[in-house]
């Protein structure tokens, strides 16, 4: 919602914008663009008589409202009037929520109603189109037994346990700590559900390259942690270059944008005189050099 709001103020002059959803029978912010740092947007309220304006009818509302003035810490209510738009947002016939814009100066027209209507239009299709193809993917994943569980980083150390107690030649592995470079960025920019919608991707990706005798973990929450059993060094490196390499051609549509991704990973050898704790402390120092050399590298630390 945040990239709609920009888009609209490439196309038409506002001062600031918010986008509200409905949420346990109150409209509740989810996105903001323009005054927020002037505290505008942060005190804008969505009364009970606008919500009940807009929602009644379905249709935009302009009115004014005065703006808060901020000096010091001192805040009042002072007779500058911000000229003020709320579109609804609509999912069918039911409104879920407010589009409201304001500026000063000049007050909202038809075409400004119009056009900003038009574009909260558009992003809802966009968003329900996205939805349903999310719901597709997870039944037809759902339909499809995969070969490995990604399991919580508890859950990685208890499995991988068992493989310590048999170690010794010529039985070998390897460890592996992976890290989506820009995760982060995608949350910021686009919010938690884009970030869940990557993870899911990278992880799936991951599992598309392993072995059923290999265990992967979560580490964080844009990482992973992977032990590929009686994997050498070599072996272990050519995998993790082949996942990084189709990790970096993924390309996600998430309501109306494309995601792409690259993965960072450190790689070290298991040996029988290092416990797991140690193990994947070189692994993380892996990680960390490749991130210092650039991101989307393997790095190995002995």
């Amino acid at each position: 919602f945040k990239r709609m709001l920009i888009f609209l103020h490439g196309t038409m002059q506002y001062d600031g914008a918010a986008v509200g959803m409905l949420q346990d029978n109150s409209i509740k912010k989810i996105a903001s663009y323009g005054s927020d740092e002037l505290l505008d947007i942060r005190l804008l309220s969505w009364t009970n008589q606008r919500v009940k304006a807009v929602f009644s009818s379905r249709e935009p509302v302009i009115s004014k409202q005065a703006r808060v003035n901020t000096q010091g810490l001192n805040t009042a209510i002072d007779e500058l009037l911000l000229h003020r738009m709320d579109i609804p947002v609509l999912s069918g016939q039911k409104v879920v929520g407010l589009v409201t814009l304001f500026r000063e100066g000049e007050i909202f027209d038809t075409n400004d109603v119009q056009l900003t209507a038009s574009v909260v239009f558009h992003s809802m299709i966009a968003l329900r189109e996205a939805r349903l193809q999310l719901e597709v993917k997870r039944l037809s994943s759902a339909s499809t037994p995969t070969k490995l569980t990604l399991y919580s980083r508890e859950q990685f150390v208890s499995k991988v346990k068992p493989v310590f107690k048999k170690l010794g030649k010529p039985r070998e592995c390897s460890l592996f700590i992976a890290e989506i470079d820009n995760f982060d960025e995608v949350v910021d920019d686009m919010g938690r559900d884009a970030g869940a919608v990557l993870y899911k991707a990278v992880s799936k990706t991951i599992i598309s390259e392993l072995q059923s005798e290999d265990i992967l973990g979560s580490y964080g929450k844009e990482g992973f942690i992977i032990l590929l059993d009686e994997t050498d060094m070599n072996h272990a490196k050519a995998i993790a270059d082949k996942i990084r390499i189709k990790v970096s051609k993924i390309k996600l549509t998430y309501q109306d944008f494309v995601i792409s991704t690259t993965l960072s990973i450190g790689l070290t050898i298991v040996s029988e005189e290092e416990d797991l704790p140690t193990l994947m402390r070189k692994a993380d120092m892996g990680l960390f050099i490749a991130k210092e050399n650039g991101r989307n590298t393997v790095k190995v630390s002995l």
